[in-house]
């Protein structure tokens, strides 16, 4: 597994997945998808990530988030966001607050990136902040209101 590892982080993606398709277990069928995700190859990702998911252990939220990027990078939104929701972890909050943020659907957005900082993604927790000075400078060029979020709430950050 290391020596794929090693190829993957040098982005030689075939090398990569010789290594990997030669093992078993969700820990490698997880690798495989990204390779495979990483090459192009939507479908095979998908195929691995779904191996994981079945085994419903550590990698499991990983490879729920994995195919939430898949399916949205097929513009499939309704889809990447079921599989984001499913996988309920800092990785897959962010992603569902941008996509709500994207859509213009601040409350929505402003859950998700809280529900991350909650669980210490500290991605969430920076984007929170940055979604909350952008409400601010909304607010401030005299766009409709939607909701005032006080900056007071970064102090809880």
């Amino acid at each position: 597994m290391a020596c794929g590892h090693h190829h993957f982080e040098l982005k030689e993606f075939e090398i990569a997945l010789t290594y990997f398709i030669q093992i078993k277990g969700p820990k490698a069928y997880f690798f495989t998808g990204k390779t495979f995700h990483e090459m192009g190859n939507n479908k095979e990702a998908t195929v691995q990530f779904l191996k994981v998911v079945k085994t419903k252990n550590k990698y499991s939220r990983a490879a729920l988030n994995e195919l939430g990027v898949l399916c949205e990078s097929e513009n499939k939104l309704p889809e990447a966001i079921k599989h984001f929701e499913e996988a309920a972890n800092g990785d897959a909050y962010g992603n569902l607050a941008r996509i709500y943020e994207q859509q213009g659907k601040t409350e929505k957005a402003l859950e998700y990136y809280t529900k991350g900082k909650d669980i210490g993604d500290e991605d969430c927790a920076y984007n929170l902040g940055i979604f909350l000075i952008n409400q601010r400078k909304k607010e401030k060029k005299g766009q409709p209101k939607t909701e005032w979020y006080s900056l007071d709430l970064l102090l809880l950050l």
